[in-house]
């Protein structure tokens, strides 16, 4: 999502420095995926892991069969979406879950890789285990899934409660791994394949995105800008 710092002034009152972004939503230029059809249920869908104290009665959601996860169907809305597409996206979660949750989870045939896109959920593990953004894989995470596609993770969201944000549950210690405890990433950092890619991707991101004078240079940048 696209970000600007903002000051904030409301009825006159100065409350402080705010960030200004753009939601996760579908659209062209954020999560571009189509709507589906009654030809083609298989996307697009956009969806939130969540928790049951954070959703309405206006918001359309379900829980997977195995491990009982509530995810928020965030598009298509709640106005449009029909009970075939609920049931579909609803039935896809379910097999991958039971798949990844079986003993063969990792079987090259008929694991999980049939219905994921492995890279975009070791970015999107990776980036989080980075900031400890403790929400990751419990609330305020983002999936989507293209028509004829697989699941991707993302976009991110939400770090208001990363980088040692917290005074609860060790999260805002920096020694050991948030992300082997969570939900799906627990499972999915037991396949060799997968963590070999894993440490794969963080040794380029560390020669690249994430080497230390570009993040030096980018917070110096924002507490110039502030």
């Amino acid at each position: 999502p696209r970000t600007k710092f903002c000051q904030l002034i409301i009825n006159g009152d100065y409350v402080g420095v705010y960030v200004f972004m753009e939601k996760i939503k579908k659209d062209v230029g954020r999560v571009d995926i189509s709507r589906p059809t009654p030809e083609n249920l298989s996307g697009g869908y956009l969806l939130e892991f969540d928790g049951l104290n954070r959703v309405d009665s206006t918001d359309v959601y379900f829980f997977t069969e195995k491990r009982q996860q509530l995810y928020t169907i965030k598009f298509p809305k709640n106005k449009r979406i029909t009970a075939d597409q609920i049931d579909w996206i609803k039935n896809y979660l379910d097999d991958f879950e039971k798949t990844l949750f079986s003993d063969s989870f990792n079987d090259p045939n008929t694991g999980y890789y049939q219905y994921i896109d492995s890279p975009t959920w070791i970015d999107y593990i990776l980036i989080n285990e980075a900031f400890r953004n403790f929400d990751a894989f419990q609330s305020s995470t983002y999936i989507y899934k293209k028509k004829d596609g697989k699941l991707f993770a993302g976009p991110v969201w939400d770090f208001n409660i990363a980088m040692g944000n917290t005074n609860y549950d060790n999260s805002n210690f920096t020694e050991g791994w948030l992300m082997d405890e969570r939900y799906l990433p627990s499972r999915l950092l037991k396949d060799s394949v997968f963590t070999n890619e894993y440490k794969k991707r963080w040794k380029t991101l560390r020669e690249n995105q994430l080497v230390v004078p570009k993040i030096i240079s980018i917070i110096d940048d924002y507490a110039r800008l502030l």
